[in-house]
């Protein structure tokens, strides 16, 4: 999406007021974005979005009045043009049930403001990012067996370098982190993206993410 120089337009969907105050005054003021509403439901929320067609929702997860993922993937069905972060008190189920259902990105209620910008400007240029690894303290060879039983499943055709490329993205890494780390140019991370997203069947990234956090297996919740 090519926005330009202009803000990014933001809804916000939290029952808190002090936390949309507190999201409003460290979006206007450091990140260049305009709050062009606030939702305190989910009703709310979706009403502002048909309504406004923003850049972006940022929405917590645990919002009253039908709940934030079920908001989520309605928010994604009436208006896919949107881009959606969603807030998390913690990592876990629900920051995969969140990518299912069409997050663009998640965070951490705790989430440093810098983090919290990168998070949003993320979303809005297409990336998949995520501010917290999705399932906290797993080992690295429970990672392994996760990548392994995903490439002899559903993702069989992916390349060694592609699963290279899904694991960095599930890990929140950027296309620009994901190609310092591997030595290659962001062009060629995107080529790849675009291939792991037609090979394993994914809408987006983040859809392909949660397809692979949801292999079975080290406590992960397992694939709907």
């Amino acid at each position: 999406m090519d926005t330009g120089h202009r803000p990014i337009s933001v809804v916000l969907a939290d029952h808190n007021l002090l936390i949309r105050q507190g999201l409003r005054r460290i979006l206007e003021e450091q990140g260049n974005m305009a709050i062009v509403g606030e939702a305190r439901n989910a009703q709310e929320a979706l009403a502002l979005v048909q309504e406004l067609s923003p850049d972006v929702l940022l929405i917590n997860v645990g919002l009253p009045h039908l709940g934030g993922i079920p908001t989520i993937r309605r928010v994604k069905q009436a208006a896919p043009q949107t881009e959606v972060v969603a807030i998390s008190a913690e990592a876990g189920d629900q920051v995969m049930a969140a990518l299912e259902a069409g997050a663009a990105g998640y965070l951490l209620a705790d989430t440093e403001p810098e983090t919290l910008l990168r998070v949003i400007r993320g979303a809005r240029d297409g990336e998949l990012i995520m501010a917290a690894r999705p399932f906290p303290g797993r080992s690295g060879r429970g990672t392994e067996r996760r990548t392994r039983r995903f490439a002899e499943g559903k993702a069989g055709h992916l390349s060694a370098r592609e699963m290279e490329i899904l694991q960095e993205i599930a890990q929140g890494a950027t296309d620009r982190e994901i190609a310092a780390h591997l030595t290659i140019s962001e062009a060629t991370v995107k080529t790849h993206i675009r291939s792991i997203l037609k090979k394993v069947k994914a809408r987006n990234r983040a859809h392909a993410v949660a397809r692979f956090l949801g292999e079975p297996g080290d406590g992960a919740p397992g694939q709907r």
